[in-house]
C-alpha cells in the first residue's frame, strides 16, 4: 500500500474545504431574498444538522443581530457551543442572555442545568433542573436520557426530581378516585 504524501493530504483537505464552502453557498442561495431572521434561523438549523457547528453558531448570531430579543436564537447557539463545540462558558453566557430576554424560557433553564451538570456543579444543576421539570414535564423526560446527567443517575435528589412530577400526578389521581 503506497504511503500518502503530505502534499496529497493537504490537497485532499483543501478539496474538502472547497466542497464545504460550495455546500454553504448552495444553502445560502436556497434562501430567497435578502436573508431575514427566519432565513438565518433556517440556515442555522440546516448547518447544525449537517454538522457545521461553527457556521450554525454564526448564523444564529446573525438572527440575534436582526432580532436581539430572540431568546430561541440565543438558546440554540448556546446548545451548539456547549454540546457540540465544548465552549461551556460561551454556552452559559448565551443561556443567560436568553433568560434576560425571556425570563420564563425554560429551555434555557434546562440547558443551564445541563451545562452545570457537565461542569460538576451539582447543587445549581439540581436546582435549575427542578425549575425546568416543574415548569414542563418534557424536561423530566429529557433529563432521564440526557448524558449530562449520567454522573447523577444514582443521586437520590435527582431521582426525586425526575420522579416527582409522576408521583405527584399519581397522588392526585388516587385522591380523585374513580
Amino acid at each position: 500500500m503506497p504511503m500518502t504524501s503530505s502534499l496529497e493530504v493537504q490537497v485532499a483537505e483543501l478539496e474538502q474545504k472547497v466542497k464545504d464552502m460550495q455546500a454553504q453557498v448552495t444553502l445560502l442561495e436556497s434562501v430567497q431574498g435578502p436573508p431575514g431572521a427566519s432565513a438565518w434561523m433556517q440556515a442555522a438549523s440546516r448547518l447544525k444538522e449537517a454538522g457545521k457547528y461553527e457556521l450554525a453558531v454564526k448564523a444564529w448570531m446573525e438572527v440575534i443581530k436582526l432580532e436581539p430579543d430572540n431568546a430561541s436564537a440565543y438558546n440554540s447557539a448556546g446548545v451548539v457551543l456547549g454540546k457540540h463545540l465544548g465552549d461551556l462558558d460561551g454556552a452559559e453566557r448565551l443561556y443567560w442572555k436568553a433568560l434576560d430576554v425571556k425570563p420564563d424560557f425554560y429551555a434555557a433553564i434546562y440547558n443551564l442545568a445541563c451545562t452545570d451538570a457537565r461542569r460538576g456543579r451539582r447543587e445549581r444543576a439540581i436546582r435549575l433542573l427542578a425549575v425546568a421539570v416543574l415548569a414542563n414535564d418534557r424536561y423530566q423526560q429529557l433529563a432521564t436520557i440526557d448524558p449530562a446527567f449520567d454522573p447523577y443517575r444514582d443521586d437520590a435528589e435527582v431521582a426525586g426530581i425526575l420522579g416527582e412530577r409522576a408521583s405527584s400526578v399519581q397522588v392526585l389521581l388516587r385522591q380523585i378516585g374513580r
